[in-house]
């Protein structure tokens, strides 16, 4: 009887505080990083009857775990190849699991795309993803400077689908920045399984920045 094994060779080692656990491969032809975050909100709630300030109702009080997420991404073969994955962990963070578009199944998958930097300044990414919309849904939750996003952003976005995504940028003299992205995607948005009414949804999204780009992803954070 023959035992064939192998080894793989990789080292470990901690990122900057709070960007999770990467290990890279010492002949550099893989990299993973691990991360795990969580929000907790309090919320408290009054009834005022009649105006009058002085006449409160009924006060409801209450903690909840708003948000958890464990995630990993990294690149295999080189970097241009890259991945992510990203879960949730929290009941309040799963949503669906109560209607037959979700198979009535939670939604734990967030994120499960690649993506290729296939020529020079083009990349094209296909799995399930945010779409190119507007700048407050791109940014990350783990970046949001206020509780949450605006009531306007909830109703008016599609979030995360499933689909294609490509994305390009070219400079016009020394700074001038132009970032173009579009997107085809199924247009149902996360998790649907059933109930597709069929078309497409198309997105684009143009971005002009006359004095380059903003250092440490200053304006656009995911």
């Amino acid at each position: 009887m023959t035992v064939l094994s192998s080894n793989v060779n990789a080292q470990y080692f901690p990122d900057s505080f709070g960007k999770g656990l990467k290990v890279v491969g010492k002949d550099s032809t893989f990299a993973i990083r691990f991360g795990l975050r969580f929000q907790t909100l309090m919320s408290n709630g009054w009834d005022v009857t009649n105006d009058d300030l002085s006449k409160i109702g009924n006060h409801e009080s209450s903690f909840l775990l708003r948000r958890s997420r464990f995630k990993f991404d990294g690149f295999i073969l080189n970097p241009k190849l890259s991945y992510k994955l990203e879960f949730s962990l929290s009941n309040r963070d799963q949503l669906g699991g109560h209607n037959a578009e979700h198979g009535f199944t939670p939604l734990y998958m967030r994120d499960a795309y690649v993506k290729w930097n296939f020529y020079k300044n083009f990349s094209i990414r296909a799995g399930q993803g945010k779409l190119p919309g507007n700048r407050e849904r791109v940014i990350s939750s783990a970046n949001l400077q206020l509780v949450d996003r605006s009531i306007l952003n909830s109703k008016f976005n599609i979030d995360r689908d499933l689909g294609l995504v490509v994305d390009h940028h070219f400079k016009i003299g020394e700074n001038f920045t132009f970032k173009e992205i579009v997107s085809m995607s199924n247009g149902e948005g996360i998790g649907i399984t059933g109930n597709n009414i069929g078309g497409y949804d198309y997105t684009f999204r143009l971005e002009m920045l006359p004095f380059g780009n903003f250092k440490s992803k200053g304006d656009y954070l995911d």
